[in-house]
């Protein structure tokens, strides 16, 4: 059996200096950190027990990847 993929967003929000995840990848994982690493740290350790509670998904075969999308103030 392989393992589960799932891509989450991260955004960057210039105002609070801070990366962010906004529960819409993983329902319920609502993250932030002040560097994109500490991010992807925090969401690798979180969302597999995450999606055990919520999708009965078994945490060790999930394949979680985090993807830095920036989102500033509009030019």
């Amino acid at each position: 059996m392989t393992a589960k993929s799932y891509t989450v967003r991260a955004r960057w929000d210039d105002e609070a200096q801070v990366w962010s995840t906004d529960g819409d990848d993983i329902p319920g994982l609502f993250c932030e950190a002040k560097s994109f690493e500490e991010l992807v740290e925090i969401v690798r350790d979180v969302a597999p027990a995450l999606l055990q509670v919520n999708t009965g998904e078994p945490a060790g075969e999930v394949d979680i990847k985090v993807v830095p999308a920036r989102f500033g103030p509009a030019r």
